[in-house]
């Protein structure tokens, strides 16, 4: 295994098939970043809306015009997230 002695320890102590009803292991000192994951899937709610609209509207230009504005979207949200970056590793 290329992951190392702690991801052995992790898959003995994680059930595979069942879940557990108490966590096997204790919990981690990360905490959660709600501001990054809603920019990391910004893209693709973008997409999806490109989606919808093609299937309400049926019309292409929407889907492109919407699609595109995804990409913005996305170009926006790498923005953010790097002078996120940068502004907690002191560059």
């Amino acid at each position: 295994m290329s992951q190392g002695e702690g991801f052995r320890a992790y898959c003995s102590a994680v059930p595979r098939l069942l879940p557990a009803l108490r966590p096997k292991l204790p919990a981690g000192s990360n905490v959660p970043s709600w501001t990054g994951g809603l920019l990391g899937e910004a893209f693709m709610w973008a997409i999806a809306a490109a989606v919808v609209t093609f299937a309400i509207t049926l019309n292409l230009n929407a889907y492109f015009i919407v699609m595109s504005s995804a990409f913005v979207v996305y170009a926006i949200c790498v923005a953010i997230i790097k002078r996120k970056s940068r502004s907690v590793t002191g560059r």
